[in-house]
C-alpha cells in the first residue's frame, strides 16, 4: 500500500533486515592501501651520478688487450676488479635501466 506521507519507504527498510554484513566486515584485500607510486626519478641526477661511476668503473679495469690475451694474472686482475666494484657495477647497471643512452660496462673498458 502506498500512501503520501512515506510510510511505504519506511516499512521497506524494517523488511530489509540486518545491516549488511559485507559492509561490516570488509575482506583483507579492501583494508589494504593501494601500494604507494615511486617518485618520478630526475633523469639529469640520475645521468650526473652515472658518469661519476663510470669513472670510478674505470680505475683497476683490464683493458680488453689484456683480456683477448688471457693470461693466468689478468684472469685474477679481473677477478679483483669485479670484486671490488661490485656495488658500483650493480649501482651503474640499475641506472642505465632507467636511463637510456649510456655506455654497458663493457664498452667502458679501455681498448
Amino acid at each position: 500500500m502506498v500512501d503520501d506521507s512515506g510510510t511505504t519507504s519506511k516499512k521497506m527498510d524494517t523488511l530489509s533486515g540486518p545491516e549488511d554484513p559485507v559492509k561490516d566486515n570488509p575482506t583483507p584485500e579492501a583494508t589494504k592501501e593501494a601500494p604507494k607510486a615511486e617518485p618520478p626519478t630526475d633523469s639529469d641526477s640520475l645521468r650526473e651520478e652515472a658518469v661519476k661511476l663510470q669513472k670510478e668503473i674505470v680505475v683497476g679495469m683490464p683493458t680488453r688487450t689484456e683480456m683477448s690475451v688471457g693470461q693466468p694474472r689478468t684472469v685474477n686482475k679481473h677477478r679483483q676488479w669485479e670484486k671490488d666494484r661490485a656495488e658500483v657495477v650493480n649501482r651503474y647497471c640499475d641506472i642505465r635501466q632507467t636511463v637510456s643512452g649510456l655506455p654497458s660496462v663493457e664498452d667502458l673498458r679501455q681498448p
